[in-house]
């Protein structure tokens, strides 16, 4: 594999590391020093989410999907629930990923990929925990190692990698797509990221997991989980969606029918979760949702326009001369 010239795969990989780092710093380095303690409970823990106004509805409204609770529940006592049931590693990524959603999404700039990537991961998450509520395992693990699948590329797009003059002539020249591009700046795919934060922040077992080769009916549950939402990128009618509901869905005991409500609702719900976090207005391609819009009634065709006077034919020719087209000038000077 080459790399691009001047710049070494240590110092991408450190843009990266930058950029998980300002999250943290924002919002959470009060959390994790109290995630440290050993005699912290998870009162204590609550107390220090309850103190970030920004960070608090966040994570309530992440806890209240993993935990399927109403709303109608006080902050401190949902939190508490939550921090008790998720245990120290699932409210250590909860709190990450709220915080690295919260902070570049509201001060960095507006991305389509990066909208795409947040409603994916909470795509994910909710399939995940759907099928293990199905299958008898615990929904709270699956929900967060789903919602942290696509973790490494949240990052990247987080990240000042893609507004590089580097990344953005590897797109434009060399036919890449985002994750080649980044691969071949940093040395690392998109999964190589995520495994590295996984390690790195202690981001739970069964995540890890699902990036080996360890197979197990968690792991079947999450990548289960992330087949979805692929697949529904292709639409609810697509040979992908088709298989699903012949093989895995039916051997969790759904007929067609049922199989593609279970499906749907679990789209429906991270829509819902995702737009608690994208900006108003937010442009999101791909969304997993049937777009057969009724056709538009037809517009009442126009009054004739009077037929003008005939002109001489030397002015009817310089009325038809058009200027020639400018020629596209490249956004990227090499």
């Amino acid at each position: 594999m080459t790399h691009q010239a001047g710049k070494t795969t240590a110092f991408w990989q450190q843009v990266l590391k930058d950029t998980e780092l300002r999250a943290m710093q924002d919002t959470l380095d009060e959390l994790y020093s109290e995630l440290e303690r050993k005699n912290t409970s998870a009162q204590r823990l609550a107390d220090v989410i309850l103190k970030d106004a920004t960070l608090t509805p966040r994570v309530l409204t992440v806890a209240n999907s993993v935990l399927h609770h109403g709303q109608g529940q006080s902050k401190d006592g949902t939190l508490t629930q939550a921090i008790i049931k998720l245990g120290v590693s699932g409210l250590r990524a909860i709190c990450f990923t709220t915080a690295l959603m919260d902070t570049f999404l509201k001060k960095g700039p507006s991305r389509p990929e990066l909208h795409q990537c947040v409603l994916n991961s909470f795509e994910n998450a909710i399939h995940a925990r759907n099928i293990a509520e199905k299958s008898g395992f615990n929904t709270e693990q699956a929900f967060v190692a789903g919602l942290l699948q696509n973790l490494g590329e949240l990052v990247f797009w987080c990240s000042p990698i893609p507004d590089c003059v580097e990344y953005q002539q590897l797109v434009a020249y060399a036919v890449d797509t985002p994750a080649q591009a980044f691969k071949r700046l940093s040395g690392m795919d998109f999964e190589d990221m995520s495994k590295a934060l996984a390690r790195e922040w202690s981001l739970g077992e069964l995540l890890q997991q699902t990036f080996s080769a360890e197979i197990t009916p968690a792991t079947k549950a999450v990548h289960l989980g992330r087949r979805i939402s692929q697949a529904s990128k292709q639409g609810w009618e697509s040979p992908e969606i088709t298989q699903l509901l012949q093989t895995q869905l039916n051997d969790l005991g759904f007929d067609i029918i049922a199989g593609m409500s279970f499906m749907k609702q679990g789209a429906e719900e991270a829509r819902a979760l995702s737009a608690s976090y994208l900006p108003a207005g937010a442009d999101v391609p791909g969304v997993s949702e049937d777009h057969t819009a009724a056709p538009a009634e037809p517009e009442p065709a126009p009054e004739p326009a009077p037929e003008p006077a005939p002109e001489p034919a030397a002015d009817a020719a310089e009325s038809t001369h058009q200027p020639a087209p400018r020629r596209a000038t490249p956004l990227i000077r090499s």
